[in-house]
Parts: structure tokens; C-alpha cells; sequence
């Protein structure tokens, strides 16, 4: 498996989903060993788990007085097609929300193979955290695997989604899964200044009893299972790595998997950095 940039510059216009403010961000090809950075108000800042500061409703990387939010929608689609060197540069705190998923991202992006192997983080113990019923670990496993289960009682009943990321076609699939949220929600983040550009059309809204208040309903029947997916794939790629290893999280959010990877890497047991 070798690095990969993008063939070319990508250019994605919109508003931020908690800011309402209107961005423009550049994605550009990177050189061999540069990873994956963001730049905002001058500075670079590498997307790696060590540097999220809040994982609130997003995830957010940098600082409070000088990072990006709502990252987890391109981190996917980086992954997703192997991205492993790339600069995306912004004019705003928060990353557009165009509709709510990661399509757009998905879509604009186009791979290329650099002439240099990659390093892959390859598990070799169990990782669990856990707080509650919600939980996220880590399996040895010969490729990367991702299982998602989300419950959130009668307003969305348990529901599942799960991803080999070789599979490119379903991949595509759950680029385009939308954010969601609860309509009680939707009341608690306007009274704490988020979600100011939050609208039917860039969320799934849920009313009482599960029912989906946007006209047309859900893309699909696990719609709500394939966004939290997308969600981990982009929270995980900020290891720094490729992974090789099964990831499961049940009502996992932000905060569980970026504790995830603090978990793994407390312990020079649970992995190594091998060259795929």
C-alpha cells in the first residue's frame, strides 16, 4: 500500500453547521510524510487525535482560540480513498456542512499514489473504553473493519452499520449519510449558541416517537447507523495512520473514539507501526 495525495486542488464552499458562518476551504496535494493538516489563522495543525481540544457535538482540532471544527466529514472522505498527505487550508473556524454528510467531500476527491510505502498502525491487543452503556474498541484484524451500533430508544430504535474499507461502492454509500438529531436537541444547542446553521436541509431532524420531520424521510433505512460509521472512520483516521484492526463502537460518539486512541496509544503493546 503506498501514500496517497489528491490528483489536484479541491475548492468546497458553504456555511458551518454551529457557526452559521459561511466558509471556503482548499484541499491541495501534499508531498510524501507531510500527513494531513489544517490551516487556519496562520498555522498549521497536523489532524491527529492528540491535538482535538472538544469533541462536543463535532470534532474539534487545534484550540478554542485558534483551530477547526466539524472535521469528521472530510477526515472520512480522506480515508476513505487512502488520503494520506493533504493540506486543507480555511478561511473560518468550522468546516461547511454542505448536506449534512460527506458526499460533496467524497465526491470532489481524487486520489494519487505517491511513490512512497505507507505506515500502518496495526492493533495486536483488545482497546476498550467505556462509560455507561456506550463503549468503542479495538481488535487485531487483518484488515480495517468498522462496526457501528447506535440506540437511542423509541426516538431511533437500535440499529447497526458495518464497513470493510476496501469496499469502495458501500463506502460511497455512507459518504452520503446526514447528521441527525433529536428535535429536543435541536432546543438545548440554540439556548448554548449552536447549531446556527443547522436547517432540514443539511440534518435529519427527529420528532417524538421517532418520527422524521424532513420531507422525504431517510436516504435509507440505516441512514442513522451509517452516519455514526462515517463519523468513526473520520475520528479514526486522525491516528496518524492507516489502521489495520476491527473497530466496534455501541453509542459511541466524538468523545469515545478519540478516547479510543488515547487508549491505544497509552501502551506500546497494543500496536505497532508497521510498513504496508
Amino acid at each position: 500500500m503506498q501514500q496517497k495525495t489528491l490528483k489536484s486542488g479541491v475548492i468546497i464552499e458553504g456555511a458551518g453547521l454551529h457557526s452559521g458562518k459561511k466558509s471556503r476551504v482548499m484541499i491541495s496535494p501534499a508531498e510524501t510524510d507531510f500527513g494531513i493538516r489544517f490551516a487556519v489563522d496562520g498555522r498549521q495543525i497536523p489532524a491527529t487525535y492528540d491535538n482535538v481540544y472538544d469533541t462536543r457535538l463535532c470534532t474539534c482540532l487545534g484550540s478554542e482560540q485558534a483551530g477547526v471544527s466539524t472535521i469528521e466529514h472530510v477526515m472520512f472522505a480522506l480515508r476513505a480513498h487512502g488520503i494520506t498527505n493533504a493540506l486543507i487550508e480555511t478561511d473560518s473556524r468550522e468546516m461547511p456542512i454542505c448536506d449534512g454528510s460527506a458526499k460533496v467531500w467524497f465526491d470532489a476527491i481524487q486520489p494519487a499514489i505517491q511513490d512512497k510505502p505507507a505506515k500502518v498502525l496495526e492493533i495486536l491487543q483488545p482497546v476498550m473504553v467505556q462509560s455507561g452503556d456506550s463503549w468503542a474498541k479495538f481488535e487485531p484484524y487483518d484488515q480495517a473493519l468498522f462496526d457501528v451500533t447506535v440506540d437511542y430508544g423509541r426516538a431511533i430504535r437500535k440499529q447497526s452499520a458495518s464497513v470493510d474499507m476496501r469496499d469502495m461502492e458501500k463506502l460511497a454509500r455512507i459518504a452520503s449519510a446526514r447528521t441527525f438529531c433529536l428535535w429536543n436537541w435541536v432546543l438545548m444547542m440554540k439556548l448554548t449558541g449552536r447549531a446556527r446553521g443547522g436547517n432540514f436541509g443539511n440534518a435529519i431532524i427527529v420528532g417524538p416517537f421517532g418520527k422524521v420531520l424532513n420531507r422525504g424521510g431517510l436516504k435509507f433505512e440505516d441512514e442513522f447507523a451509517a452516519h455514526k460509521l462515517l463519523d468513526a472512520i473520520g475520528d479514526m483516521h486522525m491516528a496518524g495512520y492507516l489502521i489495520k484492526g476491527r473497530y466496534e463502537g455501541h453509542k459511541a460518539g466524538h468523545g469515545r473514539n478519540i478516547e479510543l486512541l488515547r487508549a491505544v496509544f497509552s501502551n506500546s503493546d497494543n500496536y505497532r507501526i508497521a510498513i504496508s
